[in-house]
């Protein structure tokens, strides 16, 4: 099956079988298109189970490429319904991304969009936690100093607004 035909089926198919049959032959073609395997991850016939299956398969079998499907698999969990336990997978993608890639700072800006201010969702203080820990290791500090800064005005925390408000504009005169 030639590439083309994949994409097809992966944009348009709601067959579970196909798609798994579509999938196993550009593995074994060697097509190593990262787009292509995200219009497969994308698809709404995929279950939870289905898609995770996807992205911990392609995270296998394409190596170099994890940081983008760990990226590409949180959003599409984050876009979900918007319940807590998608919240919750998202924030497991992200996490898995900024280990790939500790210096960038996408991952943590995902990571923090992902704070619920109206329910105390489980994840909200591993939020706070995994940014203010890993923020060290990204290369732009202020973008998340900034976003930090934010994040604690929004919850009435003036202390590490402050803090954090200061740390931007330090790491923003050194970047």
């Amino acid at each position: 099956m030639n590439e083309k035909k994949i994409e097809k089926i992966f944009q348009n198919s709601a067959c579970r079988n196909e798609l798994f049959d579509a999938f196993g032959d550009a593995i074994k073609s060697g097509i190593r298109n990262t787009e292509l395997y995200k219009i497969l991850l994308a698809n709404p016939a995929l279950s939870t189970d289905e898609l995770e299956m996807y992205s911990q398969e392609l995270v296998k079998k394409l190596k170099g490429s994890e940081y983008d499907f760990y990226l590409w698999t949180g959003q599409i969990f984050e876009m979900g319904s918007g319940r807590e336990s998608e919240h919750a997978k998202a924030f497991d993608y992200y996490c898995k991304a900024s280990l790939i890639n500790p210096t960038d700072a996408e991952p943590l800006i995902k990571i923090l969009r992902l704070y619920n201010y109206d329910y105390q969702y489980a994840i909200n203080n591993s939020i706070e936690e995994i940014v203010e820990k890993r923020v060290r290791f990204v290369n732009k500090k202020s973008v998340i100093y900034s976003l930090l800064a934010d994040h604690f005005k929004a919850k009435g925390d003036t202390l590490k607004f402050t803090e954090y408000k200061t740390l931007s504009e330090l790491s923003a005169s050194r970047e």
